[in-house]
């Protein structure tokens, strides 16, 4: 409705009928993502009175026009949050715009530490892993070429031989954003006991030699047993008060901690009997026969 009137008081109207158009209704979906990895727009925009004529996508909220497709995929190279902006235009010129937040999660720093062990140890694992915003959730451990898995923060594993391990750990924050690292752990060889002796007679002292050998560190512990008696000394001296055989046991351990025993038998030969007589029927002049009666226990070395 329109009404005019001029100076004079003359009026006139008129009656018309007014349009309005309801613009396109913009609506998009966003995945979730974290750095490096590609965030993926989808479009749900719905059309009302005209067609869509145009979409235009800011997502880098710098003001200008970056995608004109129906649905992006944009790879924000560094985690952060950023507006994203659809604008639509329809074939009659109606235009309307929806702005949303995505949150690019930042990636995880997988580490992690295992000490070296002895063969036959268990080695454990340390995670050091860390994410600037959030927390790792999951530790995925593959040994062994993948045929060996552990999970959790601090696992432990016993290795079937010695040498180095490649070792993976996969991390996986509450974003779900992973990272994985790759290291060598080591497994030492164990060393070798061993020692020679001499031959010695009861009570007399008998030289004990170690001759271990380790791959790994050195030796630098001894410990003894003769069963009569114990030392550390690395070269002992031991006497036995009783011939015959006894057993003797030496273990060892380097400085790393990685230890081995021997056991072997050693032999104390007797002490011979010193016994003689002599013939007291010797008349002056003549010598005095002596006889040498002694005797031993006739043993064969070894």
């Amino acid at each position: 409705y329109f009404a005019v009137q001029t100076l004079a008081g003359c009026v006139d109207t008129i009656d018309t009928t007014v349009t309005i158009f309801d613009p396109p209704t913009p609506n998009f979906s966003i995945q979730s993502a974290c750095e490096g990895d590609s965030v993926y727009f989808t479009n749900l925009s719905t059309v009302n009175a005209f067609p869509i004529d145009s979409y235009t996508w800011d997502v880098q909220n710098n003001q200008s026009v970056d995608y004109t497709s129906w649905d992006v995929a944009h790879l924000y190279p560094v985690y952060d949050i950023y507006a994203v902006k659809l604008e639509l235009t329809d074939t009659y010129g109606c235009v309307d715009s929806l702005i949303k937040i995505v949150d690019v999660h930042p990636l995880p720093v997988a580490d992690f530490a295992a000490p070296g062990v002895c063969f036959g140890d268990q080695t454990l694992f340390y995670d050091s892993s860390e994410v600037v915003n959030g927390n790792v959730i999951d530790w995925l451990w593959v040994l062994n070429g993948g045929g060996d898995t552990l999970s959790g923060e601090t696992p432990s594993f016993t290795f079937s031989q010695d040498g180095f391990h490649t070792v993976t750990l996969i991390v996986t924050t509450d974003s779900g954003c992973v990272d994985q690292v790759t290291k060598n752990v080591q497994v030492y060889e164990l060393p070798s006991a061993n020692f020679t002796s001499n031959a010695a007679c009861e009570d007399e002292s008998m030289a004990f030699t170690q001759m271990a050998t380790t791959p790994f560190g050195v030796v630098d512990q001894w410990s003894w047993n003769f069963g009569n008696n114990t030392s550390s000394s690395s070269n002992p001296l031991n006497a036995f008060s009783a011939p015959g055989t006894h057993e003797v046991q030496l273990a060892i351990e380097t400085n790393l901690g990685c230890k081995d025993t021997i056991q072997k038998t050693v032999r104390v030969y007797p002490l011979p009997s010193a016994f003689f007589t002599w013939d007291n029927n010797v008349f002056g002049g003549n010598d005095r026969s002596v006889q040498d009666e002694s005797n031993s226990v006739q043993i064969t070395p070894g």
